[in-house]
């Protein structure tokens, strides 16, 4: 893969090959350079081409990060700094070693002060790695269906279970940098040691923390467009639904989620379409499916998020 100084350096003499090639190799070079640019931008995506990828991060943020999600579960291990964390509506107040499970397109948003460092560890897992490795009646995947389904995204852990994730967090880090033999079982095997703790932890309630600043009217309106992303909702009808005007709940949506309504729903439809494109339905048909109620509409939309056509999504 090329920097992009490099990239740029040979695009300078790419200038200046066409006045010295013939016409043919000038096409030739033309069309290498494309396919080094789409590569490029490919990896500035930072999406995740491997089984599992772990960050450890100190930095001081210097502008506001928006709101996102991600095509595969993540979690987040906070260390240090002062930051809360907004999920699907609800805030989270962090303190050290909190930890945070967010199932993929789950929409979210770090709420960071901007004037000290912000420590953390963020993991990405492929969800079909982690369903491999599962069992009938262990799948590694459920804490964060769980977390997701219930607003339990936040892990509180004390005493000796802190003290056991701790070790196998850093354990996992040392692994992935080191290049001794074996290093990568060694890290697969402190990945489902974590993978089978935060489980374990959730399913027993013990340490998840069921406190968190959200309305609960909101958190009713969000779990409802989830459940009917394939039916008409309009704001008018769910503003009926809460009792309030159209007005006020797009302000109070906006206030308690960071996005608008209308951007909410369309995002979730979006990922609803996407996942079942993925399964092979035809892109007409995921359209209206998905509640939208023309293609023009929906195209747009889709293209805006995946920076392609649905028709050409799965070959992207």
């Amino acid at each position: 893969m090329y920097h992009l100084e490099t990239l740029q350096k040979m695009l300078y003499d790419r200038n200046k090959t066409r006045t010295k090639c013939a016409l043919y190799q000038f096409f030739i070079l033309e069309i290498l350079f494309m396919k080094m640019e789409i590569l490029f931008m490919k990896k500035r995506r930072g999406y995740l081409h491997n089984n599992y990828q772990l960050f450890y991060l100190k930095d001081q943020q210097t502008k506001e990060i928006e709101e996102h999600y991600h095509e595969f579960p993540k979690i987040v291990v906070f260390i240090s700094g002062k930051a809360s964390y907004l999920i699907e509506g609800c805030t989270y107040e962090l303190q050290p070693y909190d930890i945070l499970l967010i199932h993929q397109n789950d929409i979210h948003k770090p709420l960071i002060d901007l004037s000290l460092p912000y420590e953390r560890y963020i993991l990405w897992v492929d969800p079909a790695f982690l369903h491999s490795y599962s069992q009938k009646s262990s799948e590694l995947l459920a804490c964060f269906q769980i977390a997701s389904q219930n607003n339990l995204h936040l892990l509180r852990l004390k005493d000796s279970a802190l003290m056991i994730f701790q070790s196998h967090i850093k354990a996992l880090h040392q692994e992935l940098m080191s290049s001794d033999f074996g290093s990568d079982i060694m890290a697969d095997t402190f990945l489902f040691q974590i993978m089978v703790q935060l489980n374990r932890e959730l399913l027993s309630r013990n340490n998840a923390i069921t406190s968190y600043n959200s309305d609960p009217r909101i958190q009713s309106l969000i779990q409802y467009i989830r459940d009917h992303l394939e039916q008409p909702l309009s704001i008018p009808d769910l503003a009926n639904q809460l009792y309030v005007s159209p007005s006020y709940l797009m302000h109070l949506f906006r206030q308690e989620t960071g996005m608008s309504l209308h951007q909410y729903i369309t995002r979730k439809r979006i990922q609803l379409a996407a996942s079942r494109l993925k399964e092979g339905i035809p892109a007409t048909e995921v359209c209206f499916s998905c509640g939208f109620q023309d293609y023009s509409t929906f195209s747009r939309a889709f293209k805006k998020i995946f920076k392609t056509s649905p028709g050409q999504y799965n070959n992207s």
